[in-house]
């Protein structure tokens, strides 16, 4: 070849776009599928934190009889932990109803320690005082104070754009609510 003939070559331009775009597109793609599996994340930690508050408001106005010790926690099988657990995981007290996440089934009643599977647990204390001002009003004569009420919950994460190798890491979605128990 000429020496005309590789200096012409060396200037064509006619491909270089392709070839930047070669090179852009992967990082482009990686960035954009990045930012929508983070979204999806916090959108599905903020629907189990919804869970919760919805959880917490039905377990504020539940009757202070029912929570008759001042420590542990609300077990399984008790009618305020049961509909608190449908209200977190479903929306609704219709156990028929589709969960809000996936991955409630196999939940467990204990959050400590933090199992792979994902928990749900109310535990329960009780408040004397708030503000260093004595209870009274509607927990007078409640012996132990009023009753406080926390709810937790971790479910794993389950990423969207798994069919594509992403795993998720083992990552969970976690929330907690406090409430006090008014019994209204």
């Amino acid at each position: 070849m000429s020496r005309l003939h590789h200096h012409r070559l060396w200037r064509d331009r006619s491909a270089a776009a392709a070839a930047e775009m070669a090179l852009a597109v992967p990082l482009l793609l990686i960035i954009m599928g990045g930012s929508f599996e983070l979204g999806n994340y916090f959108h599905d930690e903020h629907i189990l934190a919804e869970g919760l508050r919805d959880a917490g408001r039905f377990v504020a106005r539940q009757s202070i009889t029912n929570f008759t010790s001042c420590t542990g926690t609300l077990a399984s099988g008790t009618t305020v932990y049961d509909r608190a657990r449908l209200l977190a995981s479903k929306g609704t007290l219709a156990s028929t109803a589709a969960d809000r996440l996936p991955n409630w089934s196999s939940v467990t009643d204990s959050c400590s320690p933090l199992p792979a599977a994902g928990c749900f647990q109310l535990a329960l204390s009780c408040s004397t005082t708030a503000s260093g001002q004595t209870m009274s009003g509607v927990y007078k004569g409640v012996s132990g104070g009023a009753p406080v009420v926390r709810l937790e919950a971790s479910l794993p994460y389950r990423p969207v754009i798994g069919a594509y190798g992403f795993s998720g890491w083992g990552q969970k979605l976690h929330a907690t609510e406090e409430v006090a128990v008014v019994g209204l």
